[in-house]
């Protein structure tokens, strides 16, 4: 499965937007070659006007000003039904299997109850127009806060589901259908997360997954990656250095960020940390519904880029294969979901910019 990020201005713009149009033309053409290829795609609205997070990646770096206007959430939701309207219907459900409502809104720097309300207005519009899965992200609120939200009166069964293009018979009697809660895990934004040894990331990540699974609306993990460090280039915004080094938002060295880019300066023991917790996280998250490693292709981070950690054998194919970790659930289990085949993030470029 492709997940495909586009912002609110492929679509519409604000009089004072800065961006340029003409991205809605290779979003065709990327669900062209998917449908081409045998591929599942996911469209994922990554960018709001006015910033749901003030991450660079919604358009607009350290200003969160989404819930200021409601102009603006007027326009989110104007953006979405036009991808449901034009995506959501019979002709393209071969193809795509779901519409993500918004990436990653910072919840614990919004108003949550209207973004309770935006999410249940998103889901009554794009219904007018899709049966389609809609896909909502967690806010980053703790897990299980969606077990009793988006999903009316009757809750959800649990979320072992085997096939994400048909979750309206497992969902059945909610009066929220075919919703998916979409939890994004990393374990390098924060300095206590980056002195972790790898023991404790391979026991953090077991009990994430667990707990993931435990919850009543089915689950993926949208997002993750094999990185240990936020050493990657811009990956702490433009011009922005890291924690792991102490040049960001950090004035205790952990480790140096030399080479990281550069495959032949990993020592054996880093390989192995890496290797461990590549295979630790797939064990963890073929527990529930699916997983979308971010991302496919970047131009010099490799904990982030999967071709890369294919070509270096650390990421494992077949993807049973198992060097460093015992297998924590059986192949049946692990395999017989259609979402275990082999999911990968792809911006529309196919190359991920880590800014």
């Amino acid at each position: 499965m492709v997940r495909i990020p586009i912002g609110y201005w492929a679509f519409e713009q604000l009089d004072e937007d800065p961006y340029v149009y003409g991205q809605e033309d290779y979003l065709d053409k990327a669900i062209e070659w998917s449908r081409n290829h045998g591929l599942k795609v996911w469209i994922d609205l990554h960018g709001a006007p006015g910033s749901q997070n003030g991450f660079d990646n919604s358009g607009l770096s350290n200003r969160i000003d989404w819930q200021k206007k409601e102009e603006n959430i007027n326009m989110t939701l104007s953006v979405l039904n036009y991808i449901s309207t034009k995506y959501g219907g019979k002709e393209y459900l071969d193809v795509i299997t779901g519409i993500e409502i918004l990436n990653e809104p910072l919840g614990p720097r919004l108003s949550m109850k209207k973004l309770h309300d935006f999410y249940k207005d998103a889901y009554y519009t794009l219904r007018e127009t899709t049966d389609n899965n809609l896909v909502y992200h967690d806010a980053f609120q703790a897990v299980g806060y969606w077990d009793y939200r988006l999903n009316g009166h009757i809750v959800a069964a649990n979320n072992t589901y085997s096939d994400l293009v048909n979750l309206s018979a497992s969902v059945a009697n909610s009066n929220y259908e075919r919703v998916v809660i979409d939890y994004h895990h990393y374990e390098v934004f924060g300095v206590g997360e980056l002195k972790d040894n790898i023991a404790e990331h391979l026991s953090s990540v077991k009990g994430y997954g667990h707990a993931v699974a435990g919850t009543r609306h089915p689950a993926v993990i949208g997002e993750w990656s094999a990185a240990l460090t936020d050493c990657a280039p811009w990956l702490n915004g433009v011009r922005r250095g890291a924690r792991y080094d102490a040049t960001y938002l950090n004035d205790e060295f952990i480790g140096s960020c030399e080479g990281i880019s550069d495959f032949s300066t990993w020592n054996s023991s880093f390989k192995e940390s890496v290797g461990k917790f590549i295979e630790a996280q797939l064990d963890a998250y073929n527990m529930i519904s699916g997983w979308v490693f971010w991302c496919y292709k970047t131009e010099n981070a490799i904990e982030w880029d999967l071709s890369k950690l294919i070509e270096h054998d650390l990421f494992p194919q077949p993807l049973d294969k198992r060097v460093y970790t015992s297998l924590s659930v059986s192949l049946h289990q692990r395999f017989s979901r259609s979402t275990m085949i082999l999911q990968l993030l792809l911006v529309l470029t196919a190359v991920c910019v880590l800014q």
